[in-house]
């Protein structure tokens, strides 16, 4: 507990004084969020061991009476052995009084963190409790550098796995974190499943919990790992099938806005005839050009022209052979009039 000493909540020099209670006087701490079943290898310790041998910590409330920081199974067994009537069990057990409430709060995690193995929903319970302390003793100038550092060393844990814990805290959503609690995750489990956005967790949740039943064992990362792969495939799909259709919808809006966009008095087939029938018509317009006399790439072109303008729709192709047509009859007149 060097972490605690630094901080001041346990003394270094500090002696505490023991003394012995009787456990009628003991009341469960509303804030314990240890597992206390399972007692039946403790009490027969106990039995071994002729009576606790590891001091309670208690704190005084009120009437005489007291409240367990660390201490609650030892507390609960030896009051089943007293009920059994079995021999060489004492009511009174040693004790350790703390008065201070949150070296309480503090000692109720940190005494209890390293006595047996933890379940997973204990450990992240655990950090869940030491991160909103450790946020306090920093704004009370009781604790320096960073929080995690001070969590594992009061967890008497890793910094890797404190990451894992504050991930689960901060991401697991609630009906996942009553699975850890009732051992249905683990803590990779549990970390896993906290990576997920919420909408997958939900879904995971709703699918296993139709095919899972209690006492079936721990949920396999495999799994986890399977349906995720599923999952993200899935809203892969979903994008991709959206995205087609907003474009879609955009060509479709795109199409009809150029429609809206040409003019609504469009002629009808017979008014098309009767105008293409009139430009047939229409003398060709006289000029004051000498065609024999001009060059003939600049012959071509004027001929090209006059043809486009009388001759819409036809092939280009054919105007071409057609104006190469003209312009060699041109020559061949200028040279009979030359001769």
């Amino acid at each position: 507990m060097s972490i605690l000493s630094d901080m001041g909540l346990v003394p270094k020099d500090k002696q505490r004084k023991i003394e012995y209670l009787d456990v009628a006087l003991f009341d469960e701490n509303p804030d314990n969020f240890y597992d206390t079943s399972n007692i039946e290898t403790l009490k027969a310790a106990i039995v071994a061991a002729g009576g606790v041998r590891q001091n309670l910590i208690v704190q005084p409330t009120s009437n005489g009476r007291y409240q367990i920081i660390s201490g609650h199974r030892r507390c609960k067994a030896v009051k089943e052995l007293l009920k059994e009537h079995t021999v060489g069990i004492e009511s009174k057990v040693p004790c350790e009084i703390e008065t201070d409430d949150m070296s309480a709060q503090i000692l109720l995690i940190t005494t209890n963190s390293t006595t047996r193995k933890l379940n997973a929903w204990e450990r992240v319970e655990q950090y869940r409790r030491l991160e909103s302390l450790a946020k306090y003793y920093q704004k009370t100038g009781k604790l320096s550098g960073r929080r995690r550092d001070a969590i594992a060393d009061m967890m008497n844990d890793n910094h890797t796995n404190v990451a894992r814990y504050q991930a689960i805290a901060n991401n697991l959503i609630p009906e996942l974190n009553e699975w850890m609690k009732d051992g249905r995750l683990g803590i990779s489990a549990a970390y896993e499943l906290s990576q997920e956005p919420f909408e997958a967790q939900k879904q995971f949740e709703r699918e296993v919990k139709s095919t899972y039943f209690k006492g079936q064992g721990p949920i396999a990362l495999q799994m986890i790992s399977s349906f995720f792969k599923r999952w993200h495939w899935n809203k892969e799909c979903e994008a991709c099938a959206s995205a087609s259709r907003i474009s879609e919808i955009h060509q479709e809006k795109k199409k009809e806005k150029s429609t809206e966009s040409k003019p609504k008095n469009i002629k009808s087939a017979d008014a098309e005839k009767q105008r293409e029938e009139l430009e047939q018509t229409k003398p060709m317009p006289k000029t004051t050009v000498d065609i024999q006399k001009r060059p003939e790439y600049l012959l071509e072109n004027d001929i090209r022209e006059a043809i486009n303008r009388y001759f819409k729709g036809k092939y280009s192709e054919d105007i071409d052979n057609l104006v190469r047509t003209i312009v060699k009859k041109i020559q061949i007149w200028g040279s009979i009039d030359e001769g």
